[in-house]
C-alpha cells in the first residue's frame, strides 16, 4: 500500500485498518425468522409455503416485515429487501 502512495505522491496519509462488519445475521439484536427454511422446494407443494406464510403472518403480526431475495449469475449478483413501502436494491457486477 504504502509503495502506492508514494507512486501517486500521496505522502503522510494515513492508511486506516480494514474495518469487517459483523454480517446481520450474526447479530443478536436482529430476530430472524427463518421457518421456512426447514421445507426443501423440491418437495414442498406451493400451498404449504403459502399456509406457512400466512401462519406467520399473523403470529407474528406486531413485528416489521422485511422481504429479502437475491440471485447469482456468471456476471453479476443482484439483491433486494423490501421494509415496508420501502425497496432497495443493489447488483455486484464482477
Amino acid at each position: 500500500m504504502q509503495i502506492l502512495l508514494d507512486f501517486n505522491n500521496l505522502v503522510n496519509q494515513e492508511i486506516l485498518p480494514l474495518e469487517r462488519e459483523q454480517p446481520p445475521w450474526h447479530n443478536d439484536k436482529i430476530k430472524v425468522i427463518d421457518d421456512l427454511d426447514r421445507f426443501p422446494r423440491p418437495t414442498t407443494l406451493p400451498a404449504t409455503y403459502l399456509q406457512l406464510f400466512y401462519s406467520h403472518r399473523q403470529a407474528f403480526s406486531q413485528y416489521k416485515e422485511i422481504y429479502t431475495d437475491g440471485s447469482k449469475s456468471n456476471n453479476h449478483v443482484p439483491s433486494a429487501v423490501v421494509i415496508e413501502n420501502e425497496m432497495i436494491t443493489q447488483c455486484l457486477n464482477k
